[in-house]
Parts: structure tokens; sequence; C-alpha cells
């Protein structure tokens, strides 16, 4: 559930493709925690940017529309038509750390008339665009018939993006003022019986039951809160490398989904219950006074599902996916990635005479890169980052061509 993001929380939708075709990252696999969030990568990468510029870089700014267009050049180029990409951007005021701040900046977005004038509005003009959303961002465009593609995708895109499942999970970091598990514990796994499946566990196939056993021992951690189904969607709760006051606990969908819309107070009370009921006395700290297990002092949770430019966690094979066929699709995966050219969007068009004078049908105009571009890193940040220098190499490529014809 975890590894796959399993949309729904339904195992039957993953491929075994999801594994056969996945491949770990090399380097330290135990779990790694940056300081400073991802923001502190990209600062690192920054750093060898080029910023003279003050608009170099856009940040807080929102893309609404993505545009192709033939542009009439200079009478000094010949007057010929380019094709070019008009981006249609706004700034954003949201704070990084307010989720609906950010949500309500999205929907005013999405409610403005296409036709209305956006004082805040600015455009854009570009040679090619790199598009890094997630799938599960492309998948409520299509869903939504969103006017965030000012162009038709190609077809075989449309329907890769559409059987390519993209679910989510959450991590809830736990903090506690008083740690109460042992030096050198690693975390503590969570294995629920299939009798906890009559309150919704969808993590197990039902047994068959036995009217003679005794009660599940494991209801008495729901009678409280008989809302807290998504306590079974937690797979354990790890310690984090270097903060020795914190666990994090992984929470698959659909119990991912749920807790994104819980009050931290409300998580803090069910996550210290179930740690009282299932960590055995043989897991606490060596002390010589009684070890209580307190609910956590501080919560901090995920909420990529919420997120307007998100949607989800990553991206997985589906059964779906798998069973397209056909030539049209047996680049698999990779046609995901396969940029729309100049010839995708001006093939039947008039203006478009001068381009095709210099063969230039076969320009990517607009590339797509994300972990679910990648073959055999999906799901990870390692495969984003690879589909990110993939398509930038494809670039250099074109122009180092170019530059050898000329």
């Amino acid at each position: 559930m975890i590894d796959n993001a399993a949309a729904e929380g339904d195992l039957r939708q993953i491929s075994h493709l999801s594994y056969s075709e996945y491949e770990e990252c090399e380097g330290v696999v135990e779990l790694v925690n940056l300081q400073h969030g991802y923001g502190s990568l990209l600062r690192a990468l920054v750093k060898g940017l080029p910023l003279e510029d003050d608009d170099f870089l856009r940040l807080k700014t929102a893309v609404r529309r993505v545009e192709p267009l033939m542009m009439k050049m200079s009478s000094c180029d010949g007057g010929k038509q380019a094709p070019k990409v008009k981006l249609l951007t706004r700034k954003l005021s949201y704070d990084v750390e307010l989720e609906e701040e950010l949500a309500k900046d999205f929907e005013a977005l999405d409610d403005e008339e296409e036709d209305e004038e956006d004082e805040d509005g600015e455009e854009h003009l570009f040679d090619h665009i790199i598009v890094t959303s997630s799938l599960g961002f492309l998948k409520e465009q299509l869903e939504e018939k969103s006017r965030f593609f000012g162009f038709c995708l190609p077809p075989e895109k449309t329907a890769l993006i559409t059987a390519l499942g993209f679910g989510t999970i959450a991590k809830i970091f736990l903090h506690f003022e008083r740690p109460f598990w042992r030096e050198g514990e690693r975390g503590f796994q969570v294995l629920w019986t299939p009798r906890s499946s009559q309150f919704g566990d969808q993590h197990s196939y039902e047994g068959d039951d036995d009217e003679d056993d005794d009660e599940d021992e494991d209801v008495a951690v729901f009678k409280e809160d008989e809302n807290s189904f998504w306590l079974r969607s937690i797979q354990s709760f790890d310690v984090v490398r270097g903060q020795p006051h914190l666990l994090m606990a992984w929470v698959g969908s659909p119990g991912a989904e749920a807790v994104e819309r819980m009050s931290k107070g409300r998580i803090a009370r069910a996550c210290g219950r179930l740690l009282r009921r299932i960590v055995p006395s043989s897991r606490l700290k060596t002390s010589s006074e009684e070890i209580v297990i307190e609910d956590p002092s501080a919560v901090v949770c995920s909420r990529w599902h919420s997120h307007p430019f998100i949607r989800g966690a990553y991206s997985n094979r589906t059964v779906a996916y798998e069973q397209l066929s056909g030539a049209a699709f047996q680049g698999g995966v990779d046609l995901l990635a396969k940029p729309v050219t100049v010839g995708d969007l001006f093939s039947n068009s008039s203006a478009d005479a001068d381009a095709d004078d210099d063969d230039d049908t076969d320009r990517p105009l607009v590339l797509f890169a994300g972990e679910a571009t990648d073959r055999t890193h999906y799901s990870t940040t390692d495969g984003a980052a690879r589909s990110g220098a993939r398509e930038a190499a494809r670039l250099l490529s074109l122009y180092d061509c170019q530059g050898k014809r000329n």
C-alpha cells in the first residue's frame, strides 16, 4: 500500500509491473530527512544559476494556462513565423505553510473568466517549456476538462495519464517530550488482523470468523473514536535519523486522505492510544522510573492530496496501464515523457509553412518531466531529478545538433 500509493486503497488495481520495472536507488536505503525540507535541495541548485536578473526565478507564481502560438518574427529575421509557447501566470499570495490560503488562491484562478482581463496576470513567451507537475495534477486537468492546456494532448498521452495510477500516502511526524523507545530502536511495525476489517480495513482479506473467539483486542483501540478507521492504514512508526524525539508514521490510502482533514490534536490523541496498545514493555527505554507512553506534544502532517498542485504522493503502474496495447503504446510509460512537437500542434496549420521549410516539425515545444515519466525510478525523488536532467539533455542535444548543421 505504501510502496505503490495505491489509489483508493485498492491493491487489485496494481500491476506486477510496479515491482518488475522498479529499480532501487543506489546509496543509503534508510530513511533520510533533509533538515530544512526539500527547499534546501533547491537552494543548493539555485546557487549554480546566473541570477543577476531578478526575474530569472518566479516564486509563488501559478501557471494558469499553456498556449502554443505562431509568432511573426522581425523583418531582420525575414518576417518568418516561429512557433512559441505562451505561459499565462499569476502571482500567488499564500504562505507556504498555510495550505488553506494556497487553495483559496488556486480557486480564484479557476473562477476567473477566460476573457476577463487579469490585472495581476503576466504573459511569458518561450521556445520550449518543461512541464514538471505531478501525474495527479495532470489527471485532474483531464477529469475537469481544465483550460490549463490550450491545446489537445496527443491521444496516447491522454490514455497513459488516465491509465497510470496516482495515489497518496501521509507522513505524520510525532514529537515526544519524553521519548519512550530504547536507544537503537528502528521503529514499530503494525500488523492488523483480518477481524479488524469490520471497521473498514482494506489492507487484508477477510478470514473465517470463529464465533467462539473472544472479542478482538484490536477493537479496543477504536472504541473511543469510531471514526479512527484511518489508524488501520498506518504501516509503521519509524524513528527519524538525527531526531531523538521524533517518530514518523506512514499512512496509506485511503486513510491518508482522511488524516489530511483532521486536527493535529485528534491525530496526536489517536496515535498515542495506538502506540500504548501495540508497543510491548520489552521495547521501552530502560529506566529506574516507570515508562509511560504519553500522547505526542506536537504533530506535523503532510497534506499532499489536498495540495492543489500535487493531488497525491507518487505514481504506480496499474493493470489498466498494462492492458494498453497496440502500436501507439509500444513505448509504454516512455510515451508519457515524449515531447509535444511543432508538428503535433501545427501540422494542419497553413501558418507553419515557414517552419516546415526548415524541417522544424520535430522540434519539441512542450516537454514532460516528473517521477511518473521515469521508467525505473518512478515514485522517488531520484526519479523526478533524473527526469529533469533527461529533458534538459534533450534540449542541449537539440541545440548541439542545430549548431553542427549550421
